[in-house]
Formats: structure tokens, C-alpha cells, sequence
């Protein structure tokens, strides 16, 4: 009876439960409300933006998960946005937008099959991600525009060519791509929902799903533009920065505006605010001249023009103060808007900052994935300084070195002036090591300011300092009471004001392009050219029968920058003849065409010159193919993978071979740029080349080889006879310790560190362990262990057994004794001390890195009475376990402990090596101090340094 009225209980309990959580009102708590879904505005059609009304901060949000489909009966989980659960969010608003390709699939996390987002109803049509099925992705294939990350290999190696309306693919299975991004396409319409999850991991009811269809709009008029006009060379530079989302521009157009014009500049600009996108209002235009059209090539957020105002045929009807410079732009699909600046700048050609020698070389001593770029010799600069005295005769200086690895530093000096040019001091720095300290003189005005002189010498040109000197101004400031560098100039040139950017194309590109930004003090970069690994093609189609998703199959193998004409490769060698076939045939007949037109005398009409310019471009595609040495080489191929091979080679020498050029500017248009740059045998193309040797390492290899010597020797050594170790205090106590534990009855514990299974400190805890294991099953005596790594633990366990086992005493062995705790900090220190008082532990070793924790577990087994022996590399916790435990292994002791508790022959000679090597260390630290003394540094130089 009692079973009967429990369960009828039971069950009317679940059904109140079921009915008051499908109640409205609850079903409604924690669910987002006002969400809003909108076409993002000045973008290329690839963006929606999501608003939505965030929670209180009583729900404790952690997150909000942004779910994304293209019909509202399925979702898929998007994006999220974490939150302070409490602080809540800051604002009435929470803004989200899906734009620049976001993950759509990540081969690592996708489940299997269509999964439900946790805590949603049955109904509800939210996913938690788009599962590994072809199908499902297929069939969005033509709802986005997708991005496929495939591995270089896979891409040219592993597809399969399929056919679809008339056209030939490469086909990839969903396994063989690591990721799929996708962006909104223009005209479709896409849902949305956001379901916000508390503190404790529920997922709260979803918001209403919303919609919206993504628009081509007008390019943003916040284009950010300066230009100077220098007026004895004519010449007029244009520097800005493209609008913010405005990398679908296709044109950009400089102009110069008189400023009587610019109301009507303005008044139509506001009108373009309300027009049509297809509507741009410019009667300004009329009345401005038009300097440049500059077709876009690069993505670089900073663009550059410059116009000889001469050369090009422009001529001012008045002086250039009086005009204003304005920027106009152009989308791919024809819509506009423009920029004005507030200013023209007017200088003259004395103020272009001056340009450094520009080199460039294939970097040393690297594998090949760099190229070096110099722009000009080392610089030193002062950073601060400061008192180091209470009589403030002594101040401290600290500076920086703008380094350059082509010319090596051997000493730098610096020059104090007063302003009036008196000098203060002189300092010679033998060996820069960013500090240097001066002495100032009885009459030095404490709190003024003076100024530095900075001279390098090369190692190169011992004996001579480089010119021009470097200036700075010393400034003294009042709030800190410090003295700052400022001012950095070189010939009366400020370095800090101007900007750097250096100009690349490969052998692929017809157009240099900018992107390398700097500020005006860097001397070196590395240009770095990855190999190739993972690539980002485009998801053109998706083939059913084959489950296949589609790309294509094409890339470029060269290019002719004279006559811009490329090299079009393709993975299929049928498809590629095929294509080469057709144009040849086409070529053959705008040649027959223009044969025609001529023997009809029609040579002078505008048809003949186009069709005669089409043939000749035909058949120089053709020729500029045929007569290529990579094809002519791949025609010899066997097979269709060594002539995909050879063809692939080229593309990559070509797409991994630069030229350069650099460009100085001080930010609002003042530009000067080089030519493109040539080596001393006339090369302007470089390829970085791997080395097999890193020379500057060679220190290194002489030290592991001597090493090694050593350790051998010490091998020999020790197995004709003991070597002798020093005694350590805490491991000569490790048997009483144990033998303590056995007479009173109680465990033995061993606390390792924070370390990881590749961490030096875990490999010699657990070499501790072991020992310690044999100890314990030789006496007797109960060994817990506890942990923070679930990794390390399982290798504890076997260690600790593989002990009991050479000690004879496997049925002592307890594997539940060595246990995982927590890998919270101190959540793991919690449970030590716990065991530590409730088990009584006779005896504490602490073995492994340590962090904060450590003093509250040595605490606790110091108030116990316990024994306690500590070994750790962690030198912040040395002095807290010197003051509470009994023993503490300091530095290399903890590392020589499994040596000398083990007396292991190969153990002893590693530790007796270390020895012999760090004699000949101290030798060096000897004769390096006498060296450096004398200033002389090639030992210094010499020596490996990070």
C-alpha cells in the first residue's frame, strides 16, 4: 500500500512540475525580448545587424548564443557573446553583426547528426550546430557564399573532378575541409534568434525569431582623407583611409575642391544621406579638378596617391590654399559617396622626410619563410631617466635600440648638452645593455631640460662612430619627477613623425600594394612568407550523387607584367589541354576575322581595332603559355601528378617571390617613395631561401656537444667506481622520515606540483615518486598521492606499482590512493589539507612547481606535526617552504634527487656532467669578465642571447 501511495505521489508531483514549467508565464521568464534584425548599412550586401534588449542582471548571464538559418523552422547555433553574470551589461542595448565570413562548420566540433539546442522545447527549431552530413551543407550552398578552409595537400591532390553543366569541378568530401565560413548573400532573406544562458548552464527560452534580407548599399562617407600639396615640384600626395566597411571599393577618384564649393559639397552629401543607393548627387564635380583615378588592389587600410601635377597636364587657376581636397569613391556595383578633408597641407620639397637606405635580402639562419627588409643603421634613444641619489647628483638612464641584424652594434655614446650647447657629460656604453648612469655636474639646474647626442658604431667600423648623430630633447616632468626622451630626430628630421610602408608584389601581381605599415623609427622587418598550408577557397556548387562539395579547379601558374598576361593552370591536365585548345581556336579565329576585315580594306573602322586587339591579345595567351619553360617541361611529364607537380612548383616559386619598394610619409600626404629596389647585380625579385644551419646557434651546438662529452666521460668514471654526491639534507632525512611514519602508524603523502607531462619539474617529481615508492613498500607504510592533472595521474599510478613491484610488495599496492583532486588551484589546496588532518600524515614531501597554494598546505602540515620535505624550480615558493618545512631542496637539489636517492649509474654520470660543465662555465664568466673589462666583447658576440 505504501508503494502504491508513493508512486501516485511521485506521480502527481512530475505532473505539477510539467504543467507550472509549460505555464506562460514561466515559459516566458528569461526569454530575450526586442530583437530586431536589419540590413547592415554602407556594406556590400554580406551583413545584418541584430539588436536585441539584454536581461537583468537577476538572471546572471553569462552568455547570449546568436542562432542563424535560412528558413525559420531551422536554426543553427552562430555566434555568442559573453557577459559579466554580475555586472550584467552596461547599456539598454546588446548589438550583434553577422558579416566577415563567419564559421558555419568546424570538422572538430560538429556532431555527427542534427542535434537540439539543450533546455528548448520540442518543437523548437533551434540546432546546436550544423552536423557532419554533406546534405545539410549542400543544400545551403546556394543560401550563402562560402569559404572552404581545405589543406594546400588535400586541395591539389585528393579531389575528385566532377561534371556539372557542362563545367568541371574538383570535388572535396565535408571530411576533407578543417572549416567552412560563410557569409549572407544579397536577396536572400536569413532568421534569427538569441537565447540568453545563466550562470548555471541553462539555456532560458529563446527570443522570436526575426528576419531580414541583406542589401548592396552605398559606400560610408567616413573615408579618412589628407593631402599635400608641395608647391616648387607641383607635385600633390593623397593619404587616407578607407571608409570602414569598405572593402568592395573598386575606384577611387582625388580631387581638388575650391572651398567657395564646399557648402555645395556638403548640402549634397546630405542629400546622398536619403537618396537612393543607385542616386549620388556630385554637381560638385563640375566645379573641382580631377587629379587621379586609382583602381583598388590592395586590402590595405591605408591607401597612397601621388601626382605630378606637371607631368599630368593639371594646372591651378588658383593658389592651392584655396582649394580643399576631396575623395570619391566607387563600389563594384557602381554606388558612391565621398570624403573631404579639412585642410590642404602646403609645403615644400626641403620638408620630404629624408629616406633611409632601403635593402632587402633573404633573412639568415631561418627556414626560409622570410625575407629581410633594412631601412637604415641602428639608432639608440633615450627613454626616461631618474634620481638615483638622495642628493640628486646621479641620474639613471634607460634606453632602447632600434636594431638592425645587418650591422652588429659594438658600442654607442652619448652626448649631454645643455641648451645653450655647453656639454654636461659624455658616456661610452662598451656594451649596450640599456642602461647607463651619469654624474651631473654642482652646477646642473635640477629640473630643466637638456638635450642627448646618440653616435653608434658598427663592429664593422671599429674606431669610427656612424653620422649624422641622433638628437633627442630631455624633458623633465613635474607629476613623476622624471625625465622623459622626446623628439627623436636624425639631420633635423623628426622620426617620429613620419610613417613607413613598404610596397609588395609577387611574381602573381600586376600592382604593388601597401600594407606594411610602421612608424618612422623601425630599422628592420621580417617580411614573412608562409608556406603554403591551409588555403581558403571558394564553395562554388555541391554535387548529390557524389556528396561531394565543389571548387574550382583552377589557379595561376605565372604571370607577364609587361604584358599582362597570365598563366592559367588547372588540377585536371585533360581539362587544361582542353581549355588550351579552345584558346587556340578562338585565337585562330580573330585572326581569320581581322584577315577578313583587312582584305576588305576595313582597317581604320572601331570594329577592326577591336577585333585586332582582341586577336592579338589570344594569341599572346596562347604563346605566353606554349613557350613557357614550366609547361614545355610539364609536357614531358608521364603522369598527370608530376605534371601537376612541376606546373605547382612554378606557381609557388612565383607566389613566394617579392619586390619591393618603400614609402615614407608624415601622414598627411607628404610622400616620398622609391623606386623598386635592386640589388647590386640588378635583381629586383626575391625568394627566401632555407638554410640548413642556424649560425647564430653554433655556440649552442659547441656547448651540446661538450655536453655530451662530459656526460660520457662521467659514465666511464662512474661505472669504475662511486662518484661522490654531497650530501643533501632533506633527502639524508627522507628514510627517517618514512621509518617516523612507521612507528606511529600513519601515511606517508606525496603533494606534487602544478606541472604537466612536459614540464622538466613533473618528469623529476615522479622520478621522486619512485623512490619514494620503494621507501614506503619497504616499511610498510600507506603512500597517498593526490593530484591536479588527470594526465600525470595514471603515469603515478603505473610508477608507483611498477615500486612495489621491484620492492617485492605488490599486495601492498593500493591504486585508489593515488587520486585525482581538482585542477582549481584552491579547490586542490582545500582538499590537501583535508587529507592532511583527517589521515594525520606522518610525513609531507612537496615535489613539483608550485604556486600561491603553498603556503596554506605547509601551513596545515606544520600544525600537525607532520615532517615535511619540499623540492621545487618555483623560486617565488622557496622562501615559504623554507620557513614551514623541515627540509627544502633548493634549486638543482630537486633535479639531482632521483641521483642521488637512487644511485641509478646513468642518473649520477647525467649529474656529474652537469658539474664538469658548469666548470668550464665559471671559466668562461671569469675570463668573459677580464674580456669585457678590457671591452673587448667577441666572446659576448659569440655567445647565443634571447
Amino acid at each position: 500500500m505504501k508503494k502504491y501511495s508513493l508512486f501516485t505521489a511521485m506521480v502527481l508531483l512530475g505532473s505539477l512540475i510539467l504543467f507550472s514549467a509549460s505555464s506562460p508565464e514561466v515559459a516566458k521568464q528569461g526569454q530575450v525580448t526586442g530583437l530586431i534584425a536589419m540590413d547592415a548599412p554602407f556594406d556590400d550586401g554580406s551583413g545584418i545587424v541584430l539588436k536585441w534588449t539584454p536581461l537583468s542582471k537577476e538572471h546572471r548571464i553569462i552568455q547570449y548564443k546568436i542562432y542563424r538559418g535560412c528558413s525559420p523552422d531551422t536554426l543553427f547555433f552562430l555566434s555568442n557573446l559573453d557577459v559579466d553574470p554580475t555586472m550584467g551589461v552596461i547599456g539598454d542595448e546588446l548589438r550583434f553583426t553577422d558579416s566577415d565570413y563567419q564559421p558555419l562548420y568546424e570538422f572538430e566540433t560538429a556532431p555527427a547528426k542534427l542535434k537540439k539546442e539543450k533546455h528548448q522545447p520540442a518543437d523548437s527549431p533551434l540546432y546546436r550546430a550544423v552536423p557532419r552530413d554533406p546534405k545539410v551543407i549542400g543544400s545551403l550552398v546556394d543560401r550563402y557564399d562560402m569559404l572552404g578552409s581545405i589543406k594546400h595537400s588535400v586541395f591539389y591532390h585528393q579531389s575528385k573532378q566532377v561534371k556539372l553543366d557542362k563545367e568541371s569541378y574538383a570535388g572535396y568530401k565535408l571530411n576533407q575541409f578543417d572549416l567552412i565560413l560563410a557569409n549572407p548573400k544579397v536577396g536572400n532573406e536569413y532568421y534569427y534568434s538569441v537565447v540568453a544562458v545563466n550562470e548555471r548552464g541553462h539555456h532560458l527560452p529563446a527570443a522570436k525569431i526575426v528576419s531580414a534580407i541583406p542589401v548592396d548599399n552605398r559606400p560610408a562617407p567616413d573615408a579618412v582623407v589628407n593631402a599635400t600639396y608641395v608647391e616648387d615640384t607641383q607635385e600633390l600626395g593623397f593619404e587616407w583611409n578607407m571608409p570602414e566597411v569598405g572593402y568592395d571599393i573598386a575606384l577611387y577618384s582625388g580631387w581638388l575642391l575650391p572651398k567657395e564649393s564646399v557648402p555645395l559639397f556638403r548640402s549634397e552629401q546630405e542629400l546622398n544621406l536619403t537618396a537612393a543607393d543607385e542616386q549620388f548627387h556630385a554637381a560638385w564635380q563640375e566645379r573641382a579638378i580631377k587629379v587621379f583615378d586609382s583602381y583598388v588592389t590592395s586590402g590595405s587600410k591605408t591607401l597612397y596617391e601621388k601626382v605630378d601635377l606637371k607631368e599630368a597636364g593639371i594646372s591651378l587657376s588658383r593658389p592651392a590654399s584655396d582649394y580643399l581636397p576631396v575623395l570619391s569613391y566607387m563600389d563594384y556595383s557602381e554606388y558612391q559617396n565621398a570624403s573631404i578633408a579639412d585642410t590642404l597641407y602646403i609645403r615644400n620639397s626641403a620638408e620630404y622626410p629624408n629616406l633611409p637606405a632601403f635593402s632587402v635580402q633573404d633573412k639568415p639562419n631561418d627556414k626560409g619563410d622570410n625575407n629581410y627588409l633594412s631601412m637604415g643603421k641602428p639608432i639608440a634613444y633615450i627613454t626616461q631617466a631618474s634620481y638615483t641619489s638622495a642628493k640628486h647628483n646621479k641620474l639613471k638612464f634607460t634606453y632602447e635600440l632600434l636594431e638592425n641584424d645587418l650591422y652588429p652594434i659594438e658600442r654607442l655614446r652619448f652626448t649631454f648638452r645643455e641648451e645653450g650647447g655647453k656639454e654636461i657629460a659624455q658616456i661610452t656604453e662598451y656594451y649596450p645593455d640599456k642602461v647607463i648612469s651619469m654624474k651631473l655636474p654642482k652646477d646642473f639646474a635640477h629640473g630643466k631640460s637638456f638635450k642627448v647626442e646618440t653616435q653608434v658604431m658598427l663592429r664593422k667600423n671599429k674606431g669610427k662612430y656612424e653620422e649624422p648623430a641622433a638628437h633627442q630633447d630631455i624633458l623633465f616632468e613635474e607629476a613623476t619627477h622624471r625625465y622623459l626622451g622626446k623628439h627623436l630626430s636624425i639631420a633635423g628630421k623628426r622620426l617620429d613623425r613620419v610613417y613607413m610602408d613598404v610596397l609588395i608584389k609577387n611574381k602573381l601581381s600586376p600592382y604593388f600594394s601597401p600594407g606594411m605599415r610602421s612608424n618612422g623609427m623601425i630599422r628592420a622587418l621580417d617580411h614573412a612568407i608562409n608556406y603554403p598550408d591551409a588555403l581558403y577557397k571558394p564553395i562554388s556548387n555541391y554535387d548529390a550523387k557524389s556528396r561531394r562539395l565543389l571548387l574550382s579547379p583552377a589557379f595561376t601558374v605565372a604571370f607577364d607584367e609587361d604584358k599582362m598576361l597570365s598563366f592559367a593552370g588547372n588540377i585536371y591536365r585533360g581539362v587544361f589541354e582542353k581549355d588550351l585548345r579552345e584558346m587556340k581556336a578562338e585565337a585562330d579565329s580573330l585572326s581569320k576575322l581581322v584577315k577578313g576585315m583587312q582584305a576588305t580594306g576595313d582597317t581604320l573602322s572601331e570594329a577592326y581595332l577591336s577585333s585586332q586587339a582582341e586577336a592579338t591579345q589570344a594569341q599572346d595567351s596562347y604563346n605566353f603559355i606554349i613557350n613557357h619553360p614550366a609547361y614545355k617541361q610539364a609536357q614531358k611529364a608521364r603522369s598527370e601528378k608530376a605534371w601537376r607537380k612541376i606546373l605547382l612548383a612554378e606557381m609557388h616559386r612565383n607566389s613566394r617571390t617579392y619586390a619591393y619598394q618603400l614609402l615614407l610619409t608624415d601622414g598627411h600626404g607628404l610622400i616620398q617613395q622609391t623606386d623598386t629596389y635592386k640589388d647590386p647585380k640588378g635583381n629586383q625579385w626575391f625568394f627566401p631561401e632555407p638554410q640548413w644551419f642556424d649560425k647564430t646557434k653554433l655556440a649552442t651546438l659547441i656547448g651540446s656537444l661538450t655536453f655530451g662529452i662530459m656526460i660520457v666521460v662521467a659514465l666511464v668514471q662512474a661505472r669504475r667506481r662511486e662518484l661522490y654526491i654531497r650530501p643533501i639534507a632533506g633527502l639524508e632525512e627522507l628514510d627517517n622520515a618514512v621509518g617516523r611514519a612507521t612507528e606511529m602508524g600513519r601515511p606517508v603523502m606525496f603533494v606534487p606540483g602544478w606541472g604537466g607531462l612536459g614540464d622538466p619539474c613533473t618528469i623529476s617529481a615522479l622520478m621522486i615518486l619512485s623512490e619514494t615508492a620503494k621507501k614506503t613498500a619497504e616499511f610498510d607504510v600507506r603512500l597517498i598521492s593526490p593530484h591536479v592533472d588527470y594526465f600525470v595521474m595514471p603515469l603515478a599510478q603505473e610508477i608507483v606499482q611498477t615500486a612495489y613491484n621491484e620492492a617485492g610488495r605488490p599486495d601492498a599496492f593500493n591504486r585508489e590512493d593515488i587520486f585525482y583532486i581538482s585542477d582549481s588551484q584552491f579547490a586542490f589546496a582545500a582538499g590537501v589539507n583535508g587529507i592532511i588532518i583527517r589521515e594525520r600524515a606522518a610525513t609531507v614531501l612537496y615535489m613539483g612547481y608550485f604556486n600561491a597554494e603553498a603556503l596554506l598546505m605547509t601551513e596545515t602540515g606544520n600544525q600537525m606535526g607532520s615532517i615535511q620535505i619540499a623540492g621545487t624550480d618555483a623560486i617565488t615558493q622557496v622562501p615559504f617552504f623554507i620557513t614551514t618545512c623541515d627540509y627544502t631542496l633548493i634549486g638543482e637539489e630537486f633535479y639531482a634527487a632521483s641521483a642521488y636517492l637512487s644511485r641509478n649509474i646513468e642518473l649520477v654520470s647525467m649529474l656529474k656532467g652537469q658539474d664538469y660543465f658548469k666548470i668550464v662555465m665559471i671559466f668562461l664568466i671569469i675570463i668573459g669578465t677580464f674580456l669585457s673589462t678590457a671591452h673587448w666583447h667577441e666572446l659576448l658576440h659569440f655567445l647565443p642571447f634571447e
